[in-house]
């Protein structure tokens, strides 16, 4: 009997151990400089010059990008080295920390900005540029999900207040290239930084290692109870039962997961967009037909 007890245990650590190849932390910028195997850094795109800043900040552990004097400018960053499939995902963080005049935060997908005119005005765009951008112009942190199809690319965005915008485009196909871009006019003055951006990241990962174990049960109780650090990339990966919030019922679910067989976290907060919303959605007069756009506003 000892020995049965033993080996179920040697195959459950095995098992709750076992990696997600697929999922992982692909740069939070913790290194002394920017990693080029990562990322192609584009400084003056489409006419635009360079802005005046864009580097990785070693103090702040961030992407830095900074117009500092009005003008045309513009920088983009894509990811160098990864294409992404059918099925496939992207977190990050933009953080807008100031801006003036003409200015955004861009999301580009297969060398194409998001928000052009006749693609999906203004979607996925932060900032202002004659008018606030789809997302808004407010000062703070926003978390970008892209979800990746064969025939569509779904994108939500969550603002500094926690409302969120949720598009559907259909003028995307497999396979995917993704660039961020930070953008001014000629009168714009802005300060724009990127962070965590993390591929295929499942609800439940809080430590952000691939795997959903006791060690993402240890950091969020850790994070809860004693001071430590948020859920990596997304604070609500932590919201395993999907309420919305992250307190002592996600813990209570983690563990009924990982040794009562119960059910698995599937639908944290970050990470999909409630059923109920889709259903209600409208597609607005400025969005064509291929696009659906959703905002909690």
């Amino acid at each position: 009997m000892g020995k049965i007890k033993i080996f179920v245990l040697i195959v459950c650590v095995i098992y709750f151990n076992l990696p997600n190849a697929s999922a992982f932390v692909y740069d939070d910028f913790s290194a002394s400089e920017l990693n080029t195997t990562k990322w192609n850094v584009s400084a003056g795109v489409d006419g635009f010059g360079p802005i005046s800043d864009f580097y990785l900040d070693a103090i702040n552990k961030n992407y830095h990008t900074k117009q500092t004097v009005a003008a045309d400018g513009r920088v983009r960053v894509k990811l160098s080295n990864y294409i992404f499939g059918n099925g496939e995902a992207l977190d990050y963080d933009v953080f807008l920390n100031s801006g003036s005049g003409n200015y955004m935060s861009r999301i580009v997908i297969n060398d194409v900005p998001l928000d052009v005119a006749g693609l999906c005005l203004y979607c996925g765009a932060i900032g202002y540029w004659g008018q606030p951008m789809a997302e808004g112009d407010a000062i703070g942190k926003y978390h970008i999900r892209l979800n990746f199809n064969q025939s569509n690319t779904t994108i939500k965005i969550t603002r500094p207040d926690n409302t969120f915008t949720f598009y559907q485009s259909t003028n995307f196909n497999a396979p995917f290239i993704f660039a961020f871009e930070t953008t001014t006019g000629h009168d714009g003055i802005t300060h724009v930084d990127y962070d965590n951006f993390a591929i295929n990241q499942e609800c439940g990962d809080v430590n952000g290692d691939g795997k959903i174990n006791v060690v993402d049960l240890t950091y969020l109780v850790a994070y809860l109870f004693s001071g430590g650090p948020e859920p990596k990339i997304n604070k609500l990966i932590g919201d395993v039962n999907g309420d919305g919030k992250v307190n002592v019922v996600d813990i209570t679910y983690l563990v009924n997961y990982l040794f009562k067989a119960g059910p698995a976290p599937t639908t944290c907060g970050g990470l999909t967009t409630p059923a109920a919303t889709v259903l209600s959605a409208q597609l607005t007069t400025s969005t064509p037909k291929n696009q659906l756009q959703i905002s909690t506003d």
